[in-house]
């Protein structure tokens, strides 16, 4: 309807939900307290909030940042 009459189509506000007892939850919590410095973590982080995005039909901020932290923690499992 907004693009019909030329409008804009707006834009909104994103909540990112999450099971507080999900494992990736609780094991991302425990690992921020044993070793927030980790660099890896925020890689982690940007990594579930990027899936989270995709799974909603949204696309991460960055993609080529997104496929490049994905392509390289799948390089480090095999």
């Amino acid at each position: 309807m907004y693009r019909a009459s030329g409008q804009a189509i707006p834009v909104g506000k994103r909540i990112l939900e999450l099971n507080p007892e999900d494992a990736l939850v609780t094991g991302l919590q425990q690992a921020h307290k044993n070793r927030g410095d980790d660099s890896s973590l925020v890689e982690t982080d940007e990594l579930l909030y990027g899936t989270a995005l995709l799974t909603e039909g949204g696309v991460p901020e960055d993609p080529a940042k997104f496929v490049g932290l994905l392509a390289d923690r799948l390089a480090r499992t095999v």
